[in-house]
């Protein structure tokens, strides 16, 4: 197939699905706006089997984990750098109460595997506030989605199949035989991975996307002196969890810091540390807020001991669905045109296995004579937004459904 897929936004939905059609020998052409408020720069990354206040384990973990570690390690390969690091989330427990909810977690199996007792309050030489001591969740990693997206970006540029420019829908026609045309180009799909910013486009306005702007800060700690025969060859191996999460990062090189007594230098020497988040429901403001650095302030300061200077105050403003699921899958009406959206807070998790999916249908799609790309098209006016999802009806295609998958498709 000549003509490419028309990929519409770079964050990590995009990013990913790009490189899985490849894999597949599809081309793609990706399209950027590099909105400021774009979340995945700017996310932690953090895949965490014991998540959310419940602590129950993540959906499926080891199919959506297992497809996740292929993915990024296969990146890693080929754009020839590192993204993905083992990872131990240490919880501080904030109160005695706590501490025993936790221990008659070890009593429940589905909980207990990823539990580790033996890890001791001081195994983290980071200056904690641990009064009450804490508990290891083992089995975790994250992803530093901002060099991804780098290394992405640079390697699609010199493939000449990456540019930046405001992407409006009004600019992209439909033609007749169900192809799209944009900038004179025609493309045999476009598939929309704009995050947050299609939550009013016309296209998807039904879908009821939801933007979440959280705030984090990019902190510089006060650390204990280590031999470095002690630091650890992936970096800093913990994740630490109380009020808010804080995990190790990279600081891009040339961002000035925040504070005039942390030199720019030592952010490109030193590892720097990413605390989030403080949240803000419906809105597209991608300014800091002092009540969120006030709040991010307290969360620091209820977890660290030592001092900390501030690299960066900044804002992502994520796509979340209502029932917090992603959504995957083809217009209800224009032939051809897909969504991959709704990762929300569990993108680097779920992401993979999504893309995976998404392209392996693209594919069978594409490769149907005369397939116009959706089941229904052109039939009735698109669903309001109110009107529930349906499951997909045994054996239509595309099925992406499989007995994991907590997303849902249509039709």
């Amino acid at each position: 197939m000549s003509e490419p897929v028309l990929i519409r936004g770079m964050g990590l939905a995009g990013c990913l699905l790009g490189h899985a059609l490849e894999a597949r020998g599809i081309p793609v052409h990706i399209v950027d706006a590099a909105w400021l408020g774009a979340a995945s720069p700017k996310a932690a990354g953090l895949m965490n089997p014991l998540a959310g206040r419940a602590l129950k384990p993540a959906p499926e973990w080891d199919t959506f984990h297992t497809q996740a570690r292929h993915s990024y390690r296969h990146l890693e390969r080929k754009l020839e750098r590192s993204f993905l690091f083992e990872r131990t989330y240490w919880t501080l427990f904030r109160n005695p109460e706590e501490a025993a909810q936790w221990r008659g977690l070890l009593n429940d199996p589905e909980r207990s595997c990823f539990l580790d007792q033996s890890v001791q309050n001081n195994a983290t030489p980071l200056p904690l506030q641990d009064g009450c001591g804490g508990m290891a969740v083992v089995g975790g990693s994250q992803v530093h989605i901002a060099k991804l997206l780098d290394a992405s970006r640079s390697y699609w540029t010199q493939k000449g199949c990456f540019e930046t420019a405001s992407l409006a829908p009004e600019a992209i026609q439909a033609l007749p035989d169900g192809r799209w045309q944009w900038a004179k180009r025609s493309y045999r799909a476009v598939v929309c991975c704009g995050g947050a910013m299609d939550h009013n486009t016309p296209w998807w306005a039904f879908l009821g996307i939801r933007p979440n702007a959280g705030e984090r800060l990019m902190l510089k700690l006060e650390e204990p002196r280590m031999p470095e025969a002690a630091e650890p060859p992936q970096g800093w191996p913990w994740v630490v969890r109380k009020a808010g999460l804080l995990a190790p990062m990279h600081l891009h090189t040339g961002q000035a810091p925040e504070d005039g007594d942390v030199a720019t230098e030592q952010v490109q020497r030193n590892r720097v540390w990413w605390l989030g988040s403080a949240n803000r429901w419906d809105t597209m403001d991608h300014h800091p807020t002092e009540a969120g650095r006030a709040q991010l302030h307290r969360m620091a300061k209820g977890m660290l001991r030592g001092a900390f200077g501030v690299l960066e105050h900044s804002v992502g403003i994520r796509a979340t669905m209502p029932d917090r699921r992603p959504v995957v899958g083809p217009h209800p009406r224009l032939p051809n045109l897909w969504c991959f959206n709704g990762l929300g807070t569990k993108g680097s998790l779920w992401g993979p296995w999504h893309a995976e999916a998404l392209a392996h249908a693209l594919q069978q799609q594409i490769a149907a004579p005369g397939s116009g790309g959706a089941t229904a098209v052109a039939e009735g006016p698109i669903p309001a937004q109110e009107t529930p999802y349906r499951a997909p009806r045994p054996g239509a295609a595309p099925r992406l459904l499989e007995a994991c998958l907590p997303a849902r498709f249509w039709p």
